[in-house]
């Protein structure tokens, strides 16, 4: 079954409109500032509307989150966080410590597109 097909039957709403929701996602999401902690520099957020959220939550739920995730990976894992990450580097000498300037906008359609065919994800 299509992915459209399983979110149709979820929502209760057709596949077409759940298409144009799809379709117009890029232009449903409000940004706002807000400062950065301990800078003077602000953090862009974008908040997708009700309906996008509520199509990545389920498509993260029924899809997504049967992926293996690295047991080093601690962000947006559930039960992993920065006390996690402190424990692992407790006895180290070093700490390097990056920080991907605009990572989400980074990320681009075709990226995903590219995810999706190598791990063989059925999404349509």
């Amino acid at each position: 079954m299509k992915i459209l097909d399983d979110l149709s039957v979820e929502f209760g709403a057709s596949t077409s409109t759940l298409e144009r929701i799809v379709l117009s996602a890029p232009i449903r999401y409000k940004s706002f500032k807000i400062d950065k902690r301990n800078s003077k520099k602000k953090r862009i957020i974008a908040q997708p509307d009700r309906a996008v959220k509520a199509l990545q939550r389920y498509v993260l739920s029924t899809r997504l989150s049967k992926f293996d995730v690295s047991d080093i990976a601690m962000a947006y894992v559930r039960d992993r966080g920065i006390f996690e990450n402190a424990k692992m580097h407790v006895d180290s000498e070093y700490i390097l410590k990056l920080d991907f300037s605009n990572f989400f906008h980074s990320i681009l359609p075709s990226d995903f597109a590219h995810f999706v065919r190598v791990q063989k994800i059925h999404c349509y």
